[in-house]
């Protein structure tokens, strides 16, 4: 009997507590400020998605090119030596475009996160890892 008074004495303490706590004024929302953070985050992947586009397809060209000049080769040593540095050369290529993807993609989720603080929200529940398959 002592334990059941004790206890419910502890659970009105602690309800009673969390009720006089006050509740944590909500800071104002500017949903047109999210929308223009918005519109300027995915602007920017998009402009880096389609830079990464013109990247990949220059490389295969670079790529294709060298590789059939280094068919033409007759000489085994040259020939070997051509297609070690047609492939180097696009791995090269593909490494630098994927970075400059990378790099510009985590910029322009680093100032949403800024711009999106300075509107109000603090977080929309999800990240810069939904962009990262492009």
């Amino acid at each position: 009997m002592k334990n059941t008074i004790l206890t419910l004495g502890l659970i009105a303490l602690v309800f009673g507590a969390v009720a006089v706590i006050p509740a944590r004024a909500e800071m104002a929302i500017d949903t047109a400020c999210v929308k223009t953070a918005i519109s300027v985050r995915d602007t920017s992947i998009m402009s880096a998605f389609s830079a990464f586009g013109t990247s990949g397809t220059a490389a295969l060209t670079a790529r294709s090119t060298s590789l059939q000049a280094a068919w033409d080769l007759t000489d085994k040593t040259a020939r070997k030596d051509a297609l070690k540095a047609s492939w180097s050369a696009y791995k090269t290529a593909t490494t630098s475009a994927r970075e400059a993807m990378r790099s510009a993609r985590q910029s322009a989720w680093a100032k949403f996160n800024t711009d999106r603080k300075a509107c109000g929200v603090e977080t929309d529940g999800h990240g810069s890892g939904s962009d990262a398959s492009l």
